[in-house]
């Protein structure tokens, strides 16, 4: 992974600057990252539907295979270089979110790892065991999880990678 955080591909700098431009906007720059055609659509497995927010149905790749991959070095390279424990997978880290600093033509991504916790909950008002029915049963998102709340390294769970730095 050497090396994975000082080559990001050159349609991130596009995306950047297209978000700049108040006459394209994100939703051009989008467009231009992600494929909009039936062949790149991505029918999500079952057993990682439950954990995923946003639509479920329209879930589309990169047109670039290089940002694709550039994306998932860089969540490689968190979980090898993380100072503490951080495994890919769906009560850990398994997404990130994009963001766009248009006044400085910048691009980032908050990564959010411990996703998943013992005491997480759909529930306003309880915390129902892992695997319980209202949980979600064998679908319950903290299935096989390993953190707490309470685990002082909780808050060590954030990692942020920006286009410029």
């Amino acid at each position: 992974l050497e090396g994975v955080l000082n080559n990001p591909p050159t349609e991130l700098y596009e995306l950047a600057e297209v978000v700049a431009n108040p006459a394209a906007g994100v939703r051009e720059g989008l467009a231009r990252l992600v494929a909009d055609n039936d062949d790149s659509l991505v029918v999500l497995p079952e057993k990682i539907e439950h954990i995923l927010s946003g639509a479920r149905e329209n879930v589309n790749l990169c047109k670039s295979t290089e940002v694709q991959e550039f994306f998932r070095n860089l969540f490689e390279f968190i979980a090898a270089t993380s100072p503490v424990t951080v495994k890919l997978c769906g009560w850990d880290l398994y997404h990130a979110h994009l963001f766009a600093v248009p006044s400085s033509k910048d691009l980032g991504l908050l990564f959010h790892a411990r996703e998943h916790p013992e005491e997480f909950t759909m529930s306003k008002t309880k915390i129902y065991p892992i695997g319980h029915n209202h949980a979600g049963g064998d679908l319950d998102p903290r299935m096989g999880t390993q953190y707490s709340i309470d685990d002082p390294q909780f808050p060590l769970r954030n990692y942020l990678w920006t286009l410029k730095s």
